[in-house]
């Protein structure tokens, strides 16, 4: 898992106010791996998850296309492949998923500290992130 971690610690206490709601998000997900199969390989790691930590686990989420790319981009940027920017290899006009509306980057215009971490960096279908994903 590739992760970077930046200090940004002052943001928080510029941002929200003392009486701000102090919520962490997680999106954790296995990509290739259902929803169901999860629970029956790993069920104490989601009754940890749900049980201690509160988790809310997306039980409608249905993916809108084939591929980690149209399943992952509605959750995170909102939109569907054809609807952003192009960034699949090879393509014209094709630039790095830098320019997309990450949810991260909705979060960090808020106050939130922001972290996005994977398990590879670069993919063979689309143009990787080049800027740190960390705010």
């Amino acid at each position: 898992m590739l992760c970077q971690i930046v200090d940004r610690s002052e943001k928080l206490s510029k941002h929200l106010p003392a009486t701000a709601a102090r919520l962490n998000i997680l999106i954790f997900g296995f990509d290739s791996v259902s929803r169901l199969t999860w629970i029956r390989n790993l069920p104490r790691s989601y009754d940890y998850l749900v049980s201690r930590l509160g988790a809310s686990v997306f039980t409608g989420y249905s993916v809108v296309g084939d591929g980690t790319p149209q399943a992952l981009l509605p959750l995170l940027t909102g939109r569907t492949e054809r609807e952003l920017p192009e960034a699949r290899r090879g393509f014209p006009g094709a630039a790095t998923v830098d320019r997309h509306p990450w949810i991260w980057n909705e979060l960090s215009r808020v106050g939130y500290v922001t972290q996005v971490c994977a398990a590879i960096r670069r993919t063979y279908s689309i143009c990787a992130l080049q800027e740190p994903s960390v705010t």
